[in-house]
């Protein structure tokens, strides 16, 4: 009989613990957005400071995440690890990422 209920105690834990741990994921939940070809941008990643913005990128099917920084003023975009920054007007990718790190917050219809 006890081995009865500690099991169902168990059990019980186990399940609160669980439905915890959605829960918290769920209050975490990111808002990602198609940029071309396969890539997405997280939109709640998104931050402006001055001219400068940044947003996160994947490309979905990699656990790694892209970090990306642009310059908004000058139409710039800097890769981690990479020295040599890209002409975001040349890019279609870019400049759709780039429009949402510099998009200001009070500008709701960019």
């Amino acid at each position: 009989m006890k081995k009865a209920i500690s099991k169902n105690r168990n059990l019980i834990r186990i399940t609160c613990a669980g439905l915890m741990l959605i829960r918290v994921s769920l209050s975490y939940a990111e808002t990602w957005v198609e940029v071309g070809n396969g890539y997405y941008a997280d939109k709640e990643s998104a931050q402006r400071n001055g001219e400068i913005g940044h947003v996160t990128l994947s490309n979905m099917t990699q656990p790694k995440l892209i970090y990306m920084k642009f310059d908004c003023k000058r139409n710039i975009a800097f890769f981690p690890g990479v020295l040599e920054p890209s002409n975001t007007l040349d890019n279609p990718i870019l400049s759709k990422s780039q429009k949402l790190a510099c998009r200001r917050s009070w500008e709701l219809w960019k």
